[in-house]
């Protein structure tokens, strides 16, 4: 009993040292606002306090709440303790579906520190991270080693490079790279810069993994129209050899660690979701191997051995929270425990840390990633946050040291990183003045018109996708721009974007037929769904978009007969759909393009799936945006008047640019091209 105690103790300290270093600036302004409004303080405050006025107002307004928050968690720690003490586990709750594998240690989701306005952040840890980043609208390969602020750039093509494995002796990275027409895979020496290119096929490879006497490289490819696990050696000389066969997807190998180690990791859909299986080299029968964590209701990602090749960590999404998982591959019965919240975790070269990615560039208030190191274990060791500029993926961790850059190395440290897009305007405006809508020509759709604010990101995504995939995919648009006075549909937000001229709809015909022009991958983001849209290639070589990694939604079982397709709004497709596709969010999103959440009605109610709805807010609120068009008078009489007397609401002015005119790209209204059958594959 009074071990448990001392431990209530010590955690309940570590929590409170951490809100009060991390969070003090954002709660003190809250509660002293908050205070305020209680007191019924006369005037506020048109500047920001000192700072020893802010000191002392938290501690005036903060007292009482603090004595009462602290009794809260003490009371909710004694409680989770006593169960997890019971053999209870404590996060249950997050479960979907059916019950996830029991777990021996509690989440902690408040490690990752709040980055104060102006804080400098660098990494103290160990050794040289490197990720893919996207910048400009292409992925290149970053470093950040101890002691940096800012990641030193690797790769500078205008295709995309992903996917960086070290080598063991973290002299060589191995990645996947756009570079030559397809994906493919090369290496990239970090004393010289010399760059080699190790695959020669038409087909997708990636996601390279070196084999611990670095060797050998084992990697993803889509050989035969399916996605399998192949192996080959490091130098290129030798290989392909398949590791796995079966027809389900296979793919996202990790090898192990351990100096002798035989044994791989990787993502497999054959049990009709993504789990996490162990195949040995030494006995490479998939009916023998081992499904590490098989839960049906959880979609596990990433693996990556620790280096001592004992244990594994990878990620996993319960109720819309990315967690990140560890777990024995010695003592097979020891239940998975929760580490952190993110993706794309890869160990520290001593064991002790783990470095993820928490995604903030989803949400419209970021433009960048958080890149945070968090002890794996309870350790003093504090948990490190570092803002990156833009959206991160696929961490490598290695305890190197980068050399002056050499060759390629010191081209792309010292090139300029791409700028974001640039909105051009039709018609600058002074202020006071309101925007004007600019006429798409080119575009079949009604009222085919967009804000002069974000007009030409628009062109610019419709060439962008027009190139990726093959096809113009926004030639053609369900809606485009809605006037003030058009109703909408249930599950439809009156404050709509239409309205601001600020979003587009992709064509949801595109999502019939055999095969279907665009995939949905549901995902979930808290308590929001929000729909990943997938095009697919005019041309199944390879040389456009990528394999799915994922199974898409079947809106179409809603009317099949299966009452619990009915009930869920429809349900995962059996299989991925054959050939190559382009991920359409992620080209959107470099144009500053958002996705729309789904409506929490969207299982009953089609309008609310609004998988098709595109818009980009520039953190305008709707109002504001709104008031780029429209005069402030107009806008309180149409929204916040219950009875408007009728009023004549001026239209925002119509251009169109004379670009559009003069070389138009009106496409037919079935530009939509034939499938095309990938080689090797059937049913394509």
């Amino acid at each position: 009993m009074f071990s448990r105690i001392v431990h209530l103790i010590e955690r309940i300290s570590r929590l409170t040292a951490n809100i009060v270093s991390r969070s003090s600036f954002y709660l003190g302004v809250v509660f002293a606002t908050l205070a305020g409004r209680l007191n019924q303080y006369p005037t506020r405050q048109s500047t920001p306090p000192s700072e020893s006025l802010r000191t002392e107002t938290q501690v005036q307004s903060l007292s009482g709440f603090t004595v009462l928050l602290l009794a809260v968690v003490v009371t909710l720690v004694f409680w989770a303790t006593s169960l997890q003490g019971a053999g209870t586990g404590t996060i249950q709750f997050l479960s979907i579906g059916d019950s996830p594998p029991e777990r021996t240690s509690e989440p902690n989701l408040s490690n990752i520190p709040t980055l104060l306005p102006g804080e400098q952040q660098q990494l103290h840890s160990v050794g040289v991270l490197v990720f893919s980043m996207t910048v400009g609208g292409q992925d290149d390969l970053f470093a950040l080693s101890t002691g940096q602020v800012a990641p030193t750039r690797l790769t500078d093509n205008p295709a995309d490079d992903r996917t960086p494995a070290w080598s063991p002796d973290g002299q060589t990275l191995a990645f996947s790279s756009q570079r030559d027409g397809n994906w493919e895979l090369y290496t990239l020496d970090i004393n010289t810069g010399n760059i080699k290119r190790l695959t020669f096929d038409t087909v997708y490879e990636s996601a390279p993994t070196w084999s611990p006497d670095g060797q050998w490289i084992a990697y993803e490819s889509y050989a035969d129209g399916n996605l399998d696990v192949y192996l080959m050696k490091a130098d290129g000389t030798e290989g392909p050899y398949p590791v796995t066969r079966s027809p389900a997807a296979d793919f996202n190998p990790h090898w192990t660690t351990e100096p002798q180690g035989r044994t791989i990791a990787y993502v497999s859909l054959r049990s009709g979701n993504a789990d996490i299986y162990l195949i040995s080299l030494d006995d490479p029968n998939e009916e023998r191997a081992i499904n590490l964590t098989s839960t049906s209701a959880l979609q596990e990602q990433n693996p990556v051995w620790s280096p001592d090749g004992t244990q594994i960590a990878y990620s996993a999404v319960e109720n819309g929270i990315s967690l990140l998982y560890i777990r024995s591959v010695v003592d097979l019965s020891i239940s998975p425990r929760i580490v952190g919240q993110g993706v794309f975790p890869t160990w520290s070269p001593d064991g002790q840390s783990l470095a993820y990615v928490n995604n903030r560039s989803s949400t419209s208030s970021h433009n960048g990633d958080l890149l945070v190191v968090s002890p794996t274990s309870d350790s003093e060791t504090p948990t490190e946050a570092i803002a990156l500029p833009a959206a991160v993926a696929s961490l490598a961790w290695n305890a190197t040291t980068l050399p002056a850059p050499q060759g390629s190395l010191a081209f792309a440290a010292t090139s300029p990183l791409p700028d974001s897009y640039q909105e051009p305007l039709v018609a600058p405006v002074q202020d006071g003045e309101q925007y004007r809508m600019i006429n798409l020509s080119s575009i079949v759709a009604e009222s085919p018109n967009l804000s002069d604010r974000v007009d030409g990101s628009f062109t610019a995504l419709r060439d962008e996708i027009n190139r990726g995939a093959g096809w113009d995919v926004l030639g053609r648009l369900d809606n485009v721009w809605w006037p003030l006075n058009r109703p909408v549909e249930p599950g439809q937000d009156p404050k709509n974007w239409h309205k601001a001229g600020r979003a587009f709809d992709i064509v949801q015909a595109y999502n019939q037929g055999n095969p279907a022009q665009i995939e949905l991958v549901q995902e979930q983001v808290g308590a929001d769904t929000y729909w990943r849209l997938y095009v697919r290639a005019a041309i199944q070589d390879g040389s456009l978009g990528e394999p799915l990694h994922s199974l898409p939604w079947d809106f179409s079982s809603r009317t099949s007969g299966d009452v619990r397709a009915y009930e869920n709004g429809g349900r995962l497709k059996s299989d991925i759909p054959p050939g190559y596709y382009v991920d359409f969010t992620k080209l959107a999103s470099n144009y500053g393009w958002t996705r729309t959440a789904a409506d929490p009605t969207w299982k009953y109610n089609w309008p609310g799936v609004l998988y098709w709805q595109y818009e980009k807010h520039e953190n305008l609120d709707w109002w504001d945006a709104m008031l780029e068009l429209y005069p402030r008078e107009a806008l309180e009489a149409t929204f916040y008047t219950s009875t408007p007397a009728p009023t004549v609401i001026r239209s925002p002015q119509i251009s169109t640019p004379a670009s559009a005119t003069s070389n138009p790209l009106t496409p037919s209204a079935t530009q939509i091209p034939p499938p095309t059958q990938t080689p090797g594959a059937q049913g394509n």
